[in-house]
């Protein structure tokens, strides 16, 4: 693969790794890291989203044509992980979240910085509709189908009202919705705020891509691995660093085919995000929702091992 690629993409990999090893020797405790999540969540992924919600018009944030084939690809991918998983016997409730892993890329906290560092920022303003599609549609998709074999009281109705919620709740949702809807009055940002937004936004990069490679020690640490789970764990793994990116390749070239507004460079990057590993925050959704967080933290951990030579590979072709 072209050296220039490698340069471009693994000093953030390498920041993952740091991350990863300042957890494994405790020079960040355990405990830390839900702090670092928050502040990387909260703030400086927030703001990130909402400067680049901001520079974005309304079109370009609700672009149909990216939000089509990027949620048939992941819908493709996410119901393949399901059929797998029911054949092999699983409750929807851990199948769902299996499923999303290999659905869901790491767009917010690896996604941003990867895309600009290997394709540039021409065409970062469509990764707002990515983010918004998976925060709210690939993250409801799986959570409600999780709810099927409740066995609890409450009604499938009321769960996935909570579930719902819980997705609006996301400030990824709210940083990028309220960055686009600022952006489209016109009005510039008051001196003091902007300098502050720049400067939260700035750090997203390498605190989130530390962060990543904290939690991958923490859910490792976590991690309980049952035999029966390692078939599911190389199926998602296999649909999200190879399915996923080839099936978005293949409906963007035939929307670009139908004549659908849709660029080579926008599809580069469709792919290219795609190609990450898994979302970190899988995990968090599994445990709260008493899915096999397990399963999920293997398939995180598998994800963003085999993804550093997959991406880049991906990434090759791509640029």
């Amino acid at each position: 693969m072209p050296v220039d690629v490698v340069v471009v993409s693994a000093p953030l990999f390498t920041l993952i790794l740091i991350g990863y090893l300042a957890a494994r020797f405790g020079l960040i405790p355990i405990e830390a890291i839900k702090g670092l999540n928050n502040y990387v969540l909260y703030f400086a992924i927030t703001s990130m989203l909402f400067r680049m919600g901001s520079s974005a018009s309304l079109e370009q944030a609700i672009n149909p044509t990216v939000l089509t084939v990027w949620l048939l690809a992941c819908w493709s991918v996410l119901g393949l992980a399901m059929a797998y998983g029911r054949t092999q016997g699983r409750t929807w409730l851990a199948t769902s979240f299996g499923a999303l892993a290999a659905a869901l890329p790491n767009a917010g906290f690896m996604g941003i910085a990867l895309v600009t560092a290997v394709l540039g920022t021409e065409n970062l303003h469509i990764m707002v509709p990515i983010i918004l599609a998976d925060t709210v549609v690939l993250q409801g998709t799986a959570i409600a189908f999780s709810q099927l074999d409740a066995a609890s009281n409450q009604g499938i109705l009321a769960k996935l009202k909570v579930s719902f919620s819980g997705v609006l709740k996301n400030p990824m949702v709210w940083g990028t919705v309220t960055g686009v809807f600022w952006g489209a009055t016109g009005w510039a940002l008051p001196s003091i705020l902007a300098n502050l937004v720049d400067i939260l936004a700035d750090s997203a990069t390498p605190v989130a891509l530390f962060t990543v490679g904290a939690v991958l020690f923490r859910e490792q640490r976590r991690v309980s691995e049952r035999p029966s789970s390692k078939d599911f764990v190389a199926w998602i793994a296999f649909l999200k660093l190879l399915v996923l990116p080839l099936i978005m390749w293949g409906l963007g070239v035939l929307a670009m085919r139908m004549g659908l507004p849709l660029t080579s460079g926008e599809l580069a990057v469709l792919v290219l995000v795609a190609a990450l590993p898994s979302a970190a925050n899988t995990t968090l959704l599994a445990e709260k929702f008493g899915a096999d967080s397990g399963l999920v933290a293997t398939a995180l951990l598998t994800t963003s091992t085999i993804g550093f030579v997959t991406f880049n590979v991906v990434a090759t072709l791509v640029s």
